[in-house]
């Protein structure tokens, strides 16, 4: 070929192809998707609404409250709070056999325990609020699943609840016993009038409560 015409086709496609190298480095790097905001769960709104705490995002629920678990053996260990929301929704919607949440409130010796058990016609469980110094009851809410309102609409009023709040848990034994139309049902520290008409779920909410608590009692009892 000659040189004068091999010369500028060379220079050409040299051109060419800087000019596309060129298009190619500024082509603008394909942008990832937004990435979705924490949602809080919905149990650990539940768990700050009941312990009287108020948190907007993890950092702030860290820092008002310190989760654990106990086991079946009286073990205690730390615990990540979604662990923590996922066993105490088990517990809130059926018989949990897992290990029981501990929840301190920070700054105080509050602490909040769930129990579950069964009553007459499905699942009971409940929300306490201890204090650890004194081993009393400070609040209490029950709540079922698939109780007819015959037999348990009593269980989830807090005029019920009241009946618990104040009483001390004991380090051994039943915590609670129960007075069915004043025959003791159950024996047990305190005695609990039960829900009228409802015999079988009265003595599963004391059952519920004085096995659960049992189970805490290497938790609670821990230093005495």
């Amino acid at each position: 070929m000659n040189q004068r015409l091999w010369l500028p086709l060379l220079l050409v496609s040299l051109l060419f192809g800087c000019q596309n190298q060129s298009t190619e480095e500024e082509k603008p790097a394909p942008s990832s998707p937004p990435e979705r905001p924490y949602q809080m769960p919905k149990a650990l709104k539940e768990i700050g609404e009941f312990a009287e705490v108020t948190f907007a995002d993890t950092n702030e629920l860290k820092q008002v409250l310190r989760f654990q678990l106990i086991d079946g053996t009286g073990q205690v260990s730390s615990s990540h709070f979604e662990e923590v929301a996922q066993q105490y929704k088990k517990m809130m919607q059926s018989e949990s056999s897992g290990p029981l949440p501990i929840i301190e409130i920070d700054n105080s010796d509050k602490v909040m325990l769930l129990c579950n058990g069964r009553g007459f016609g499905g699942h009971l469980s409940a929300k306490l609020l201890v204090d650890r110094k004194s081993k009393q009851i400070l609040k209490i809410e029950f709540s079922q699943q698939a109780e007819s309102d015959d037999y348990a609409g009593e269980l989830t009023e807090a005029s019920f609840a009241e009946r618990f709040v104040g009483k001390e848990i004991a380090a051994e034994g039943n915590t609670f016993g129960l007075l069915q139309r004043g025959e003791s049902k159950i024996q047990g520290q305190s005695e609990i009038d039960g829900i009228s008409g409802a015999t079988v779920t009265s003595q599963g909410v004391i059952n519920m409560m004085n096995n659960g608590l049992e189970q805490y009692a290497a938790y609670l009892f821990a230093n005495e």
